[in-house]
């Protein structure tokens, strides 16, 4: 196997756990209570973004597709403190970034 089938079977069994995770949280929850939670909102809004790109079998949307779940790692940096501040930092760094 390449290393690109690797990636993609990488990239495919972590969005089968994302959708197991979201379907069982969904089921406990229900979807009212599911939905009032901004983070399994945001979980979900993932899933179907990533699911968009596996469906349409589009390279180029599949490709956008993935930068959903980049923004989980995201998600993750805000809870560690240490992590968030950095976040912060760049983030307000990045509009000096452009009159370099």
């Amino acid at each position: 196997p390449t290393f690109s089938d690797l990636l993609y079977t990488q990239n495919l069994v972590f969005f089968v756990e994302l959708c197991v995770e979201v379907a069982l949280q969904l089921a406990a929850y229900g979807p009212v209570a599911f939905f009032q939670n901004s983070w399994r909102a945001f979980d979900f809004a993932v899933a179907l973004g990533t699911m968009s790109g596996y469906l349409s079998g589009e390279r180029r949307v599949a490709d956008f597709a993935k930068s959903f779940r980049l923004m989980r790692v995201v998600r993750l940096m805000t809870l560690l403190e240490p992590v968030r501040v950095i976040l912060e930092t760049l983030v307000a760094c990045l509009p000096q970034l452009f009159n370099i």
